[in-house]
């Protein structure tokens, strides 16, 4: 199978530098171009030094012209520039949005949750907001593909084993969505701290988490994120998005124990 040539929009930023860490291994992949707003002409070495020992491109400007040259364009930009790049694809580009462009079905959700009016309305019913783990096959039937951040993807890839296997017919979830990093250092801190951290340890910690009621802080996805260096049981560390992993596996050793749904929290 040749490479594919890629175009990454967004290059420098933390999830750009992530994903030219995959890029580069990956033997079907030839990144053509990298590209920046800011960091025209530098080397994305200047951004993130394991990457010294690749051959990259310099990052350039982004321009419709280079659409021409490559076969993915893989987008890790502010919601709302990736929009403005699909409307210049060729026949022969698949963009893949790393942020929210296309993750909703209509536009007014779309101005609803993130402020700004979509830019590309008529190519939202030609894109896809899916996993290829769960999806591969329907994911060639588009050319813009939106991929799901943390908190999704780490609930949807142990859930739906669990659904296809019949093992949950109801679903009560929770997130953090309000908290304060004094307050994410303090309860990690506080696991970290244990010599055997287990099953219980976790549940508490989330317990805690919820309570936690400062008008201001952090994300869900940074909570998860920030708590992914605690040790777990077997004192692997757990990866991004780890609380709904902990939250699904606890309910799958339940569910295996009892034969029942699980439910953490009463209604």
């Amino acid at each position: 199978m040749p490479k594919l040539n890629a175009l990454v929009a967004g290059s420098t930023g933390y999830i750009g530098t992530q994903l030219i860490k995959i890029l580069v291994k990956h033997k079907h992949m030839n990144i053509k171009y990298l590209c920046g707003n800011s960091s025209v002409g530098k080397s994305i070495v200047s951004y993130d030094k394991s990457l010294s020992k690749y051959k990259l491109p310099k990052i350039k400007k982004f321009n419709k012209d280079l659409l021409n040259d490559v076969d993915v364009i893989f987008t890790a930009l502010p919601n709302g520039e990736a929009q403005d790049i699909s409307k210049h694809l060729n026949n022969k580009n698949i963009l893949i949005d790393l942020a929210a462009d296309f993750r909703l079905e209509k536009a007014s959700e779309y101005k609803k949750w993130y402020k700004q009016k979509h830019r590309a309305v008529k190519l939202i019913k030609k894109s896809i907001y899916s996993l290829p783990e769960i999806n591969r096959e329907e994911l060639k039937k588009y050319n813009i593909i939106s991929s799901p951040g943390c908190y999704p993807t780490s609930i949807l890839l142990p859930l739906i084993p669990l659904f296809n296997k019949n093992f949950i017919n109801r679903l009560l979830t929770r997130s953090v969505i309000n908290m304060t990093q004094k307050k994410i250092i303090e309860i990690t801190e506080k696991i970290a701290s244990r010599s055997q951290a287990n099953r219980t340890d976790y549940l508490n910690m989330i317990e805690e988490a919820q309570t936690a009621h400062n008008s201001k802080g952090l994300s869900a996805g940074n909570v998860a994120h920030a708590t992914a260096a605690c040790p777990v049981a077997d004192k692997k560390s757990m990866i991004a998005g780890d609380w709904a992993h902990l939250a699904i596996v606890t309910a799958y050793n339940d569910m295996l124990s009892a034969h029942q749904p699980y439910e953490r929290y009463p209604e």
